[in-house]
């Protein structure tokens, strides 16, 4: 059985050549997560259904590059008689990432297609989707 000092050194060894490799420093880049879309710097517009897919635009309302847009979509189903609803709601929520990058003040489409397709129903419909912003990686210029 090894020496348990021998562990402690070993560990030392493993960190020192983990900072002699280690890259310069990047620009920091910081994760945002924001309950209010009204103070989010990326806004979402245009949301739709095409067929199965989701589609929509995300514009990046601040001056620093957005990346890694993590969105959270959600798709309800609203039971035709809400007061017996099925055993198996098809509703979904999913995340999509959009990795970017978003530039200052720019535009980016994005486009979600569920994976199984939505089912055609006749016990319901699907609901009014929302998608929302639920964090994003960014850097801000020098």
């Amino acid at each position: 059985m090894p020496n348990p000092t021998s562990y402690g050194a070993l560990a030392g060894l493993v960190l020192a050549g983990i900072a002699l490799v280690a890259p310069t420093a990047a620009p920091a880049a910081t994760v945002e997560i924001n309950d209010d879309p009204s103070h989010s710097p990326i806004a979402i517009a245009n949301v739709a259904r095409r067929g199965d897919a989701v589609v929509g635009t995300l514009t990046n309302r601040s001056a620093d590059q957005i990346h890694d847009i993590r969105l959270l979509i959600d798709i309800p189903f609203l039971w035709a008689n809400e007061v017996k609803p099925g055993e198996d709601s098809p509703a979904r929520s999913s995340v999509l990432t959009v990795k970017g990058p978003l530039a200052p003040h720019g535009e980016l489409a994005f486009e979600f297609t569920p994976n199984p397709p939505l089912p055609e129903r006749t016990d319901g419909r699907f609901g009014d989707l929302q998608v929302h912003v639920m964090g994003f990686s960014s850097v801000a210029p020098h």
